[in-house]
């Protein structure tokens, strides 16, 4: 377990030290029995010397100017001393924001399961509470997200931890913090923090092995290889390109709705079928709906062609009806026939970007909004896509298109 303690001058050590002395035998009602230290003048003082004696606490020093000989204390300063220092430079903040994220890598380090605890947690091997209680969904954050506000008895015991988002796996963002890019000689090494796992790849191999090299020196983790799955999408990587897909994930659909036996269609939605949320139909289960609803939009990340159709079955979740409910059945029985569909990516060739939109005007029945849409190609693989109901009712097609427009360049 690790505790962190700021101070402004070495001669607070002393005092500090036998808060902390208290503060931890009180909470376990053990005494400490054995300091070992480095040989800075704080911790050999005439006063620490004569408080060991009387407390019958036995001192360990290493050897003069020999840090290995403290491998444990050395490292785990060295880790935090990184964290703080990568967070501040990250964000652009001033030095005197050093405390503040030095006690957040504390925070998240004594969070992180490790071998030594057999895969516990610091905190939950000391406190016997687990670090994650309640729905961590609704309180993930950035790893420099004011940690520090965290209060007892309400999210305290809460994990923060670097999450990213499906997006910016295939798309780079400037604002995006768990996505980092080094350049170097002309060769490019872009690294991805998804929690606890790292994703990397670059235009130089020995760009990669050193930076893979130099993570498992300076970290407690192992090597998995070649990616072949991340966020449940499978990736195949071979000679002509990589190929993503959610093939086990359709599959585990079709199940999970006894829709494996069902009859295939050709689209997933009908041509120029209209929905509107009053529509006399009889409703239907909410809580299933917005399940099933939900397994269409989380794959779409590599199945543009379901876009439009669970954008627009999403706007029904509140109150389905039967009429709804059978439209995204449709949408399963599209991938009864269509379970191998995923993306390319091919290696070589041209790699202009190429972008197309469309709007029809006044498509939704209940509030006469437009839907827009827009996809863009690097190459010969698409990257970009979207569909979403408009904000404002456009009163002509031509301004239907043109905010169509503005909105697939912003």
């Amino acid at each position: 377990m690790t505790w962190g303690y700021f101070l402004n001058e070495k001669s607070e050590t002393f005092v500090t030290f036998k808060k902390f002395k208290a503060l931890v035998e009180m909470q376990k009602d053990w005494s400490i029995k054995t300091i070992r230290s480095d040989r800075g003048g704080e911790y050999t003082s005439r006063e620490f010397e004569e408080y060991y004696k009387n407390k019958g606490i036995q001192k360990q020093l290493p050897a003069g100017y020999t840090p290995p000989k403290n491998g444990v204390s050395e490292r785990r300063n060295r880790n935090f001393f990184k964290m703080a220092i990568t967070m501040v430079n990250e964000k652009g903040l001033p030095k005197y924001f050093w405390a503040e994220a030095v006690h957040i890598a504390v925070h998240n380090l004594i969070r992180c399961p490790t071998k030594a605890l057999k895969d516990k947690t610091p905190v939950k091997a000391w406190s016997g509470i687990k670090p994650s209680e309640g729905d961590i969904q609704n309180h993930k954050a950035r790893l420099v997200a004011r940690g520090f506000t965290q209060k007892p008895g309400i999210d305290f015991y809460e994990t923060f931890s670097p999450v990213a988002r499906l997006a910016i796996i295939r798309s780079r963002s400037k604002s995006e913090a768990t996505l980092h890019v080094k350049k170097e000689h002309g060769n490019t090494i872009i690294v991805c923090l998804h929690v606890d796992d790292l994703l990397f790849t670059g235009n130089d191999v020995k760009m990669m092995q050193n930076f893979k090299q130099d993570m498992l020196e300076a970290y407690e983790m192992s090597d998995l290889g070649l990616l072949n799955y991340l966020f449940g999408i499978e990736v195949s990587q071979v000679k002509e390109g990589i190929f993503i897909s959610h093939k086990k994930y359709t599959k585990s659909i079709l199940q999970k709705f006894k829709m494996m036996d069902c009859r295939s269609v050709d689209i997933p939605i009908a041509i120029n079928e209209k929905f509107r949320k009053d529509d006399g139909e009889k409703k239907v289960n909410s809580s299933l709906y917005r399940n099933m609803i939900g397994s269409l939009l989380y794959l779409t990340s590599t199945r543009e062609d379901i876009m439009f159709a669970a954008s627009l079955l999403s706007r029904f979740m509140q109150e389905p009806s039967q009429v709804h409910f059978g439209a995204a059945k449709r949408v399963l029985r599209y991938f009864q026939g269509t379970m191998d569909y995923g993306i390319t990516y091919k290696f070589g060739g041209y790699l202009n970007l190429i972008g197309y939109f469309d709007s029809d005007c006044s498509g939704s029945i209940d509030d006469m909004k437009s839907t827009s849409g827009y996809v863009f190609l690097f190459g010969s693989s698409i990257c970009s896509w979207l569909s979403k109901k408009k904000s404002v009712v456009a009163q002509f097609t031509a301004e239907a298109k043109y905010v169509s427009a503005s909105k697939a360049t912003s």
